[in-house]
């Protein structure tokens, strides 16, 4: 007896956008194999508070100068934070949004290692300059 042999059917957006012939047939074997359609709820609308820019600043923190320190040191990201001499004292908030945004501005200079650190029941994770 030989095996049943199986071919992928790969299908593009375009091919189902386009035929009802193709979205028909996949909708009599999503029920024949009990799969239902989920219902999606819509959204309610934004408000014109929620479609405002929020910046937060932080109080006297030079972003590029932290993180060309932080180029020059051998310290994971959050950490660096931590240590880092401030002109004011500073609040865990105040550090992760820090970290935060230098992530998201220099995110092609940052070695990502696929560790995770807890921190004050932060779980950051463990970023190195490249």
């Amino acid at each position: 007896m030989e095996s049943r042999q199986y071919n992928k059917i790969r299908l593009s957006l375009e091919m189902l956008r386009e035929n009802e012939l193709v979205v028909k047939m996949l909708r009599r074997i999503a029920e024949r194999n009990g799969i239902q359609k989920t219902l999606r709820t819509e959204a309610d609308p934004l408000t014109e508070e929620e479609l405002q820019n929020h910046v937060r600043l932080l109080k006297d923190v030079d972003s590029a100068e932290v993180w060309n320190s932080f180029l020059a040191s051998s310290y994971n990201l959050f950490e660096f934070i931590l240590r880092y001499d401030y002109k004011i004292k500073r609040n865990i908030e105040e550090h992760v949004t820090l970290f935060c945004q230098l992530v998201i501005l220099h995110p092609n200079e940052c070695r990502m290692t696929g560790k995770y650190a807890i921190y004050q029941n932060i779980e950051y994770p463990i970023i190195y300059a490249k």
